[in-house]
């Protein structure tokens, strides 16, 4: 997995925003109920936009 980038307030894709401080999404504005672990995987294959996620990848960052 490349180094990641330089941590970002928000992650934006669509219609979507992804606030990784407060740990919520928004779709236009409007909170969704997204938590626990679909949330971590969310954030985790935002972070890695157009690369692939290997299952070791996922569990290293998982764990972190």
């Amino acid at each position: 997995m490349p180094a990641p980038a330089p941590a970002a307030r928000a992650l934006r894709f669509d219609t979507f925003e992804l606030d990784l401080r407060a740990g919520e999404l928004h779709k236009r504005g409007v909170k969704l109920c997204l938590q626990g672990q679909p949330l971590q995987v969310l954030t985790i294959l935002l972070q890695s936009a157009g690369n692939l996620v290997t299952r070791e990848e996922y569990l290293l960052a998982h764990q972190s």
